[in-house]
């Protein structure tokens, strides 16, 4: 999409600051992404920002799904582990995980990786920094929201 909406030599621009940021947070010089940023036009530097910019449904999404986490999930979770190691089928999840189900679902945090109405939206862009949090309490949030792997693909 990016190709189409800016031109090849742009996208060339894109992926060349990408491997540079790569470079810079593996300890290598900065220099040479310092002079590619500092040369560029305003409408490239305009454009830049957006391409690496985090979408505002997703900002707004993370901050729901970040409280989500404060007021459901983590409260829980030494109970969690409590009725899990207690349990006499290790598979069957806790019961303790039916209410931080049902405020996922009620607070529209259900089944956030399916496209489309069936669930956020997103793009897998989108959708990667909301893995993250969701990764916080690996082993209550992605079942709490409907995103556990297998059907992410092991985003989070």
């Amino acid at each position: 999409m990016l190709k189409e909406q800016e031109g090849e030599a742009f996208f060339d621009l894109v992926e060349r600051t990408r491997a540079l940021v790569r470079d810079v947070r593996s300890g290598g010089d900065p220099a040479e992404l310092n002079a590619l940023l500092s040369g560029l036009s305003e409408h490239d530097a305009s454009n830049l920002t957006r391409a690496f910019a985090v979408h505002a449904r997703t900002l707004e999404l993370r901050e729901q799904l970040t409280a989500f986490m404060d007021e459901h999930v983590y409260p829980i979770e030494a109970t969690y582990q409590e009725q899990l190691d207690a349990a006499p089928d290790v598979w069957a999840p806790p019961p303790i995980i039916e209410p931080a189900k049902e405020a996922a679902r009620s607070q529209g945090l259900w089944n956030l990786f399916l496209p489309g109405e069936d669930g956020a939206g997103l793009t897998n862009l989108q959708y990667a920094p909301l893995c993250e949090v969701l990764g916080r309490s690996l082993h209550i949030a992605p079942v709490a929201t409907n995103c556990a792997a297998p059907d992410t693909g092991n985003m989070e």
